[in-house]
């Protein structure tokens, strides 16, 4: 589904892992990481199609400043039609050949409100910049919610 792209040694080995049950990118500063975390979700978007994945940044301004860009220049560059929700949550959809895929973007502060979800899939950028007592309890809400797919 994504086209031909030149990663990083590090972001193939994490884009193509699909046993790992909870999979994690640890690198340095200007690694990739956020690239590689938005080819990922797009990648687990075409293979849980019909369902809903969120992703999320540690904040609201992160989620403004750093992964809406990305996320939304990654669909254009590899040509995945898309429609946009801009409102809190903001919500993609994306169409697939075989279908839709939505994408709810949260902020992990705000982790509580993905109560009541159903999901495929899960993603948490830049975990580590978030309050160890708030990560821990977003970690373990976001586990209870993965339930399809």
């Amino acid at each position: 589904m994504i086209k031909t792209l030149n990663v990083l040694s590090h972001q193939k080995l994490f884009l193509e892992d699909y046993t790992t049950r909870h999979l994690a990118l640890v690198a340095g500063y200007g690694s990739g990481k956020t690239f590689a975390f938005c080819l990922k979700a797009l990648d687990m978007a075409s293979r849980n199609v019909g369902y809903m994945g969120v992703l999320m940044e540690p904040t609201n301004t992160m989620l403004e400043e750093t992964l809406f860009p990305m996320w939304e220049q990654i669909l254009e560059d590899n040509g995945i039609p898309y429609t946009v929700k801009r409102t809190s949550p903001r919500r993609y959809t994306l169409y697939f050949d075989t279908g839709k895929t939505i994408i709810s973007m949260r902020s992990a502060e705000n982790y509580a409100r993905i109560a009541g979800l159903n999901l495929a899939f899960v993603g948490i950028d830049e975990m580590d910049t978030i309050k160890p007592s708030i990560a821990d309890l977003c970690w373990k809400q976001c586990q209870a919610r993965i339930r399809k797919g």
